[in-house]
């Protein structure tokens, strides 16, 4: 299996974001999940 690319953000513009306690998966676990259930909202509306 292929090593997961992690993306390079230049840290001077996030000043308050702690890259290295960041989860990423559990973030894109989160959107991708916040994203279906407002397609399945906007579908049955």
């Amino acid at each position: 299996m292929s090593e997961k690319m992690i993306p390079v953000f230049n840290k001077r513009i996030f000043w308050d974001v702690n890259f290295e306690r960041m989860e990423l998966d559990a973030l894109a676990t989160f959107i991708i999940g916040l994203s279906y259930t407002l397609i399945c909202f906007l579908h049955s509306a």
